[in-house]
């Protein structure tokens, strides 16, 4: 018995010291061990750094170059391609070596085109585009032998391509750029298409109390094969669907069309508010980039001019139909915030006048839109933050009319450095260009952050001993920060 549970004992021993010595060996190595394992595992994974001697090496866009200019000793016409966006084509060729731009004019020499085209010739590097051409027509583009690329490199023989330009792209927009449409004796909208014979047509309106809130303009045109959206430059969260349908057109093959939508025949009487029209070519459900327009629109008979002085917004509100004024027309001067700052009438001569103090408001309280409601159900709005005149297509320039103090100011320069002074100065002057001696001022140094940084104020006392000028020296921070720095001139009131 006692052998019998000897037997036992050193087996069971036996068998827990090879466990032990198995998990040392296989499960658990030491720490010589997992040395070795690191130390072969970092010599496989670490990449030496170059030495200095490396560092003359040529970068990898050198190396291309000089292996394109190595297979090649000539000049060569890789691809083309044609560009579809203007009312007339335009083929771009792409050349493996940059053309010289000096050499534009002697260009034309090396190009024949069958039929032959007066061309415009415009260079991008690589890219010669060619304009002038005419849609639905087949033209052979010869590059003569001996152009010459900007590096010397020269055509060695004649190189013909044979260019097809197909039908001009789909285009949906609408005619003029207004956004009022006459209620009375008007024929209705007008839509310019080409090579549509269908439009889907959508009318949604937009409630005169929500109009504050959005931008009315002229909305957008997207052309064939462009992504277009509109989102809340339409209010298309705020908007309500009141008619949608298909309206056929007649189509000249590339060319530009104008049909009339007859709006007051689809939907009927108008109701006050403005409205959002959006139309796009017919089309399968896998087209997704079709061309397309959308347009805000006002259909009235009221028209507003509208003259900001420095007493008042002063409106004269008349009939487009009979350009006669209209009295007793109410006026409602609506904020940003959509807040109602103040209503009038127009007197007995279609006029009416808000106080100067209405019109300086700020922030979510600066003046938005001004509301017109006509006696008989008419309403028209303006977009008091749109620009009044637009002059974007001329040539000309200038300033804003002075407020009730007007400033100019400067410094002696326009770069410093952390711990210099800053000398500025600030010439205050009335709407009539006089100095203006009565008012405190308060300046203010501004991180290029936004942040102040410091303020500074100036006495009327001190502003009237120099006269209207206002002078400041500021020494910069020695942990200054970079950037655009400002000072904002205050005056009290």
């Amino acid at each position: 018995m006692n052998k019998t549970f000897a037997y036992v004992f050193l087996g069971v021993m036996a068998f827990l010291l090879a466990g032990i010595a198995g998990y040392n060996f296989t499960g658990a190595p030491d720490t010589a061990a997992r040395k070795d394992i690191a130390n072969r595992a970092t010599s496989i994974t670490v990449v030496p750094k170059p030495s200095e001697s490396n560092t003359s090496l040529p970068t990898r866009s050198t190396q291309t170059e000089e292996v394109v200019a190595s297979q090649s000793d000539s000049l060569s016409l890789k691809t083309w391609r044609i560009d579809e966006i203007n009312d007339s084509p335009t083929a771009c060729f792409t050349f493996d070596q940059s053309l010289d731009p000096a050499a534009r004019v002697a260009l034309s020499d090396f190009i024949k085109t069958s039929p032959e085209t007066a061309l415009t010739i415009t260079l991008a590097n690589v890219d010669l585009c060619l304009s002038g051409f005419d849609y639905d027509a087949d033209v052979d583009v010869t590059f003569k032998a001996g152009l010459s690329a900007a590096n010397g490199l020269s055509l060695p023989e004649d190189m013909t391509r044979t260019v097809s330009f197909g039908d001009k792209p789909a285009y949906v927009g609408f005619a003029g750029d207004g956004v009022i449409l006459p209620r009375v004796n008007a024929q209705g909208l007008a839509l310019e298409t080409i090579n549509v014979t269908e439009l889907s047509v959508k009318i949604a309106r937009v409630s005169d109390r929500m109009l504050a809130r959005r931008k009315i303009d002229s909305g957008k045109q997207t052309l064939e094969g462009d992504y277009s959206w509109e989102y809340s430059d339409a209010a298309t969260d705020i908007r309500s669907k009141i008619w949608e349908g298909i309206v056929p057109l007649k189509s000249v093959r590339n060319e530009r069309v104008t049909t009339v939508l007859p709006l007051r025949d689809l939907i009927g009487e108008l109701e006050p508010g403005a409205y959002v029209v959006t139309a796009e070519r017919v089309h399968d459900e896998d087209e997704t980039r079709v061309a397309r327009a959308w347009r805000w629109i006002v259909s009235t008979d009221i028209a507003l001019s509208s003259y900001r002085g420095a007493d008042a917004l002063h409106v004269g509100v008349r009939s487009i139909d009979t350009a006669k004024l209209l009295p007793k027309t109410r006026l409602t001067l609506v904020a940003e915030n959509n807040e109602i700052l103040a209503e009038k009438r127009t007197d007995r001569s279609g006029r009416a006048a808000f106080d100067a103090a209405v019109m300086r408001g700020a922030g979510p309280l600066r003046p938005k839109m001004l509301m017109a409601y006509g006696e008989k159900g008419d309403f028209a709005a303006l977009d008091l933050s749109r620009s009044p005149i637009d002059i974007s297509a001329f040539d000309v320039g200038g300033r804003d009319a002075a407020e009730k103090v007007d400033s100019f100011s400067y410094t002696e320069r326009g770069v410093y450095r952390p711990g210099e002074t800053v000398h500025f100065t600030s010439l205050l002057r009335d709407t009539t260009g006089m100095a203006v001696t009565n008012r405190a001022v308060t300046l203010e140094v501004r991180r290029p952050n936004g942040l102040v940084m410091a303020e500074q104020r100036i006495s009327v006392d001190a502003i009237a001993a120099s006269a209207g000028a206002v002078q400041f020296d500021y020494i910069v921070p020695t942990s200054a920060a970079r950037g655009m720095w400002a000072i904002v001139t205050k005056s009290d009131g």
